[in-house]
């Protein structure tokens, strides 16, 4: 079982698809500097923002709620 926390995964999955941290954030309409402290740990992830980055990421928004 993998140890990586959502902020990791999420921040791995945005760099994955070369997606700038501003261009995520304006997609999510929040500053950018909020989206990094949740990729780093430093803020917690509301479930509302987990679902929007699962549809911008075209990713599994089972797996990351999990997470």
């Amino acid at each position: 079982m993998s140890t990586e926390t959502i902020g990791e995964r999420l921040r791995h999955i945005r760099k994955g698809k070369e997606l700038p941290l501003r261009k995520v954030a304006a997609l999510l309409d929040i500053d950018v500097a909020i989206l990094s402290k949740m990729e780093r740990g430093e803020r917690k992830i509301t479930k509302e923002v987990v679902l929007k980055l699962a549809d911008i990421y075209n990713y599994s928004t089972e797996e990351l709620l999990i997470l």
